[in-house]
């Protein structure tokens, strides 16, 4: 076993005021360091509480980047103080979320 530094995920996308509209695809990003484990669970969060499944496991990425597109449903939860979380799946510690972004309906120019 190596001695490195703590393993670290950090979402970079969304990062916070943005506006996603369902029905359209949007890309979660991420940065990494260490080794936080092969694969990663990434969850929507509204009020800091989990509300959603985005993926319940998909790669941690290559180089320090991983990213993840998510075809966004039409139905669905909408509003703001959303977050998505990205958390290690075999090391649950190392874990980050976004900043509050909004979701907005399809159609919906938002307020």
């Amino acid at each position: 076993a190596s001695t490195s530094s703590p393993a670290s995920i950090t979402v970079t996308s969304p990062n916070g005021g943005e506006t996603w509209q369902r029905g359209t695809t949007r890309t979660i990003t991420w940065n990494y360091a260490g080794s936080p484990g092969s694969a990663v669970k990434i969850m929507l969060l509204k009020g800091g509480v989990e509300v959603g499944t985005i993926s319940a496991g998909t790669s941690t990425g290559s180089n320090g980047k991983g990213s993840y597109t998510w075809p966004m449903s039409l139905t669905g939860l909408t509003g703001s103080d959303f977050k998505i979380s990205v958390q290690s799946i075999s090391q649950p510690a190392i874990k980050d979320a976004s900043n509050s972004f909004i979701i907005t309906s399809k159609g919906s120019t938002g307020q």
